[in-house]
Formats: structure tokens, C-alpha cells, sequence
């Protein structure tokens, strides 16, 4: 948690020392909270919520937002753009049957927007929880998601994405 206190500080202002002026370095901060924040939005309320599988269409969405060159991880299992979305896919049944209702809550997030660019890098932590339908009884667990977003045609395309949970799972299970 530390290390995530941490980035947010680093993300929201880079700060760069300039050339000492009469015998005084000054000390500049160029604020990149805007260009970070618009990257961190778009991932966390844009993207996620239409590419998440727990709703319909969110396929569609999968397509839209991810590059066909996609690497991924979820827990220590490898993926691509194809094995990801089976394994999503798997992932949206899973949870269907075995919860009376899932969600996942983000509670903080960090980004690195690329210089000049619409890429750049953003984390995502929070929460997720549901109740179970075997027994009732309410599940709720940390989680966490790093992506790599690039200018692809054009176009902000997510090619890199790593998920982990340590709601119920050790990463890993497969669809």
C-alpha cells in the first residue's frame, strides 16, 4: 500500500530540476495531474466498466478497447487478445453461478500519461465483493490491474494488462 501512496505522489506532478541561476538551482514542477487524470478516467470509468464481463455486450467492448496484440496476465497465468476474452468469458459464467451478485469497486488510481502522446500507464486498485449463492456468506478481496495503453492507428488501444486478485482465487485458475 505504501508503494501505491507513493506513485499517486509521483504521478501527479513530475518534477524536473533546471539549470542553476545565479548561484540557485529552482526547482520546477511541471503539473501533468490533467493529462494523468484524463488517462486514469478513461481506463477506470470509460473502458473497464463496458469491457468488464459482467454485463451484456461487454464482448463488443473487449474488441474496441483492446489491441490484437495484446499480452496479459491474470494472477500468473499468461494470455493473449484471444485467451483473455475465452478466459473472460469462462470468468462471466463462473460468477453468475457461483455469486448472488459481483462487483469491483476502484478505490485509487495512478497514471503515466506518455509524452505527447494519447498512451501511457495506468494502475488500478480496489475492492471487489459479492455474496456467495451456496451459503450467503459475503466474499471481499483487494484487487489490482496495471495496463500499458498506446496510439494504435490512430486509436487508444490497451496492449498490455495485468489483473490480480486475492478474492478466493491464487491466480491460478483457468476457464
Amino acid at each position: 500500500m505504501k508503494f501505491t501512496v507513493a506513485s499517486i505522489l509521483a504521478a501527479g506532478a513530475t518534477t524536473a530540476w533546471a539549470t542553476p541561476v545565479d548561484g540557485a538551482t529552482a526547482l520546477l514542477n511541471r503539473d501533468t495531474t490533467l493529462a494523468n487524470q484524463t488517462l486514469a478516467d478513461w481506463v477506470a470509468d470509460t473502458a473497464l466498466p463496458l469491457f468488464f464481463p459482467n454485463h451484456t455486450g461487454w464482448d463488443t467492448y473487449y474488441d474496441q478497447f483492446f489491441s490484437p496484440d495484446l499480452t496479459a496476465t491474470f494472477g500468473i497465468n499468461s494470455y493473449n487478445f484471444t485467451t483473455l476474452k475465452a478466459y473472460w468469458t469462462a470468468t462471466q459464467s463462473a460468477l453468475a453461478s457461483q455469486f448472488e451478485f459481483f462487483a469491483v469497486e476502484i478505490t485509487n488510481r495512478v497514471a503515466l500519461a506518455a509524452p505527447g502522446g494519447v498512451g501511457g500507464q495506468v494502475l488500478l486498485t480496489g475492492m471487489e465483493y459479492g455474496v456467495l449463492r451456496s451459503t450467503g456468506e459475503e466474499v471481499v478481496g483487494t484487487n489490482g490491474a496495471y495496463g500499458v495503453i498506446e496510439e494504435v492507428d490512430g486509436q487508444r488501444l490497451i496492449t498490455e494488462w495485468h489483473d490480480f486478485t486475492n478474492a478466493g482465487t491464487d491466480g491460478t485458475a483457468s476457464a
